[in-house]
């Protein structure tokens, strides 16, 4: 789905006609030469050029009557070689010397009209859903195989789970800009984007689902963008599910919303329109998704899936709002949902829990666990299905329970027949809330979540290398930097990003880490029990200083001037991970991993034999699974 940007659209020309009596059909014709927008990018307005074609809507290349959507016929001519593609079905297309003509059609209504052309190959395959195809701009076999092989499996996988395909074809188009668009029926992925071996799984599947959420079912804007989470959910969540991650998605979609949006930059679901950096992501996309997640366990699944196909199949070619969505969901399951949509869309903010030490006592029947949950976020209760998980003796699978919290805080009182050995609140991070700090291990997004992170240079490298590391300070957003000679101690309550071997204050950092196994040697430091070399590595971790400071420390050793702009541009997409290197000039990542996390605030010890590590709980299985919804 082509999400809505802020530049403003070309102007049109607007014209008043008269209807006459003796005629039903009115003709238009014109021409002209497209006016590329000084600084308005041709992704968003259109551009015609050698590298290629994009045309959009906003670019106003056809005649628009209001805000009326459109049925059309498109037939583009082109020179030889050239093939077009927009939305819906291919009637025909020729090629000969002379040059090339390719036609399209849509008969269901559209909010837009978008045209790709560029000289590609084309591959196609039939599906039992609708035709799969592939555009690239070089020839090759294997990647289109692979991508039509993805596309009949994801049209299977969502019409089977929500409800008839809209359209006459799924494509994936390669554009000459590295993009990432959904559009009605096809996908526009960039050259470097669309071979990446990790798309295939989780941005196609979302571009492809698209087509239901957004783009057959249109999104009512002025009253909140629910399509992204929901897709999100449904795509992105779904396929992590599927191979045993849903846990770890949903605790790093908590840990975005934590790291970057406090109370000032907070806003409801109801005012999300579209994505523009990293607090509408985590509000608009990943609170989203967590509220469908907390609807689907309040219902249960199949009647989660129940209300997605009555959505569907209700709102079709219709612009629709959350509160079409909760009309779907209250017939699929007979209940109320309007104090759920409430909370969840119109308020502000995540609840925040905590709990007091669990007690357990010794009865004649066996033993009695008993404690207190409390909800810590200023303004009113919400109210939750919470969570919790207890683990036994004997060492079988942990017991699951859902506690209904209404109040600001909550006791529970349960009995087993052996010791209870360890206790868990939302262990699986089930309930969209304010992460405590101590959930997760440190990475890197705690610090390009703080505003006022502190830059700290070192004074005793030779001048190059500290101008290395002051051009990475600032392509890295850093305010006034800081000398390691001027600082006799880090600066309290702020975040910290600690450049260079020779940093004074490196110590600090290391201090940090120890627990994880990292260990600085004489041109080396050692992660995961391998040395990486300081002459031929950058290397970035990030440390958390102990309760009841808890703030990030990271560190980063780079003695290449050449990786520096490819550095300062890549660290941003790693922000869920804890430490990091690369090799080469681009640079290349070589190593990422996320720290073991060694305590959680919600998860109690009950006995002193009790083990370490993850709960040995049931699996929870997904929402789709081998082919079939449950």
């Amino acid at each position: 789905m082509l999400e809505r940007q802020g530049s403003a659209p070309a102007p049109f020309k607007r014209y008043a006609i008269m209807p006459g009596t003796s005629r039903e059909t009115l003709t238009l014709r014109y021409r002209g030469r497209l006016a590329q927008r000084s600084g308005a990018g041709p992704a968003l307005l259109g551009h015609i050029g050698p590298e290629g074609v994009l045309m959009t809507g906003a670019g106003r290349w056809y005649p628009r009557f209001a805000d009326e959507r459109v049925t059309f016929t498109l037939e583009v001519r082109m020179p030889a070689g050239w093939a077009a593609v927009s939305q819906g079905e291919g009637l025909q297309h020729a090629s000969d010397a002379a040059g090339s003509v390719w036609r399209w059609r849509e008969g269901e209504p559209q909010e837009d009209i978008v045209l790709a052309a560029n000289r590609f190959t084309v591959y196609s395959k039939s599906t039992a859903v609708a035709e799969a195809m592939v555009f690239l701009l070089e020839p090759d076999e294997a990647i289109a195989g692979r991508y039509l092989e993805a596309t009949a499996r994801y049209l299977d996988l969502y019409q089977r789970l929500i409800g008839p395909y809209a359209y006459k074809k799924f494509a994936l188009v390669e554009n000459f800009q590295e993009t990432g668009y959904g559009m009605p029926s096809f996908t526009l992925l960039g050259s470097r984007v669309l071979r990446f071996p990790f798309i295939i799984d989780s941005s196609y599947p979302h571009e492809i689902l698209h087509s239901w959420w957004g783009n057959a079912v249109y999104v009512d804007y002025a009253s909140g963008n629910w399509s992204e989470g929901l897709t999100a959910y449904l795509a992105d969540h779904l396929m992590q599910e599927q191979r045993g991650r849903g846990a770890e998605y949903r605790r790093r979609a908590l840990e975005k919303y934590r790291n970057y949006v406090d109370s000032g930059k907070d806003f409801p679901l109801d005012r999300f329109r579209s994505k523009h950096g990293e607090i509408t992501e985590a509000v608009g996309y990943n609170k989203t998704l967590m509220f469908f997640h907390m609807l689907r366990r309040r219902l249960g699944d199949a009647v989660f899936i129940d209300g997605l196909r009555r959505f569907y199949n209700d709102q079709r070619w219709r612009f629709a709002s959350f509160s079409d969505l909760q009309a779907a969901f209250e017939s699929a399951s007979g209940l109320e949902l309007g104090s759920m949509f409430d909370q969840w869309v119109h308020r502000v903010g995540a609840p925040e829990l905590r709990m007091d030490p669990p007690r357990v006592e010794k009865t004649r029947d066996g033993y009695r666990l008993r404690g207190r949950i409390e909800q810590q976020q200023e303004g009113p209760a919400y109210r939750l299905d919470v969570p919790i998980a207890v683990e036994l003796e004997e060492g079988a699978q942990g017991v699951r329970y859902v506690l209904v919290m209404t109040e600001k805080a909550l006791e529970f009182d349960l009995a087993f027949s052996t010791i209870p050995t360890r206790f868990a609140v939302d262990p699986g991070f089930d309930l969209f809330r304010r992460l405590a700090v101590a959930e997760s291990p440190a990475a890197l997004g705690e610090l390009f979540g703080d505003d006022d992170a502190v830059f700290v240079l070192p004074s005793d490298e030779n001048e190059s290398t500290r101008e290395g590391y002051r051009d990475l300070a600032e392509r890295l957003g850093a305010k006034p930097v800081s000398a390691d000679n001027a600082l006799s101690a880090l600066p309290a309550e702020r975040a910290v990003w600690l450049l260079g071997w020779e940093n004074r204050h490196r110590a600090a950092f290391e201090n940090t880490v120890t627990d994880q196994g990292v260990r600085f040697e004489r041109g080396s430091v050692r992660i995961e029990d391998a040395a990486r070399a300081r002459d031929v590595e950058c290397i970035v971790m990030v440390g958390r200083e102990p309760a009841p400071s808890m703030r990030a420390i990271g560190w980063i050793g780079c003695e290449n001037p050449r990786a520096i702009a490819g550095l300062a541009r890549k660290l941003p997409h790693y922000s869920s991970y804890g430490y990091l290197s690369f090799q080469g000039d681009a640079p290349t990542n070589v190593l990422k991993g996320r720290w073991r996390l060694t305590d959680s605030p919600l998860v109690a010890r009950l006995d002193a034999r009790a083990r370490q590590g993850p709960l040995n709980l049931p699996a929870q299985p997904p929402l789709f699974a081998n082919g079939a919804a449950r």
